[in-house]
């Protein structure tokens, strides 16, 4: 397996098992990019602050354009392709680009946390 990550990583973040490569996130990208038209992907939480734990989750935001369809179902396709490349545990939010922005803009929600705190990986 790769060693090499991304460099917002510091290295590859690890303890316990629980690590994410370049090569890892490459893959989580690909299978979302799979289950639904994206127009952002975040990397948020422990793994994007290089503070992983034996119990941390992999959090991520996909930001979609794709209104017609319920996020529910958006984020039941995305966690059923990525048990193909991780068996971590996964914390996925998803939202409308349209949302996300207007959320995102206000600096107290959480979603403007999301954007100054993660790592955008698509």
């Amino acid at each position: 397996m790769s060693t090499s990550c991304y460099t917002f990583i510091g290295g590859v973040s690890q303890l316990e098992g629980n690590y994410l490569t370049k090569e890892d996130i490459d893959k989580i990208i690909s299978e979302i990019k799979k289950s639904v038209e994206t127009d952002k992907i975040y990397l948020f939480g422990s793994y994007a602050r290089n503070n992983v734990g034996k119990d941390s989750d992999i959090d991520l935001c996909v930001i979609t354009n794709e209104k017609g369809k319920r996020k529910l179902d958006l984020i039941k396709k995305i966690r059923r392709n990525l048990r193909k490349v991780t068996s971590l545990p996964l914390d996925i939010l998803v939202y409308y680009t349209d949302e996300f922005d207007e959320r995102s803009s206000n600096k107290s929600t959480f979603e403007n946390t999301i954007v100054k705190e993660g790592k955008k990986i698509a």
